[in-house]
């Protein structure tokens, strides 16, 4: 999403002519209203209130997010962290 939005302030910039600071509060303006737009629907309300109250569908929705491997390898150094040795 974030390569999508930088590249349409690329072209407003380099092809738009327009200043890079003016495209840029123009997206961030347009980004801000979208996400509040969406905060305020019926599906965001019960995707919430159902990660807050549900801890199972909020696990799973996380570790949809966050990539197995990464889950793996930070499990791994809670529990086996590494050790320090001293330098002399």
């Amino acid at each position: 999403m974030g390569c999508l939005i930088g590249s349409v302030n690329g072209a407003l910039v380099s092809w738009g002519k327009i200043p890079p600071f003016i495209a840029t509060l123009g997206t961030m303006k347009i980004c801000r209203s979208v996400t509040q737009q969406f905060m305020q629907t019926e599906a965001y309300n019960k995707l919430f209130m159902e990660l807050c109250t549900d801890s199972k569908a909020a696990a799973e929705f996380f570790n949809n997010i966050v990539p197995q491997k990464m889950l793996a390898e930070a499990a791994d150094k809670a529990v086996n962290p590494p050790t320090l040795v001293p330098v002399d």
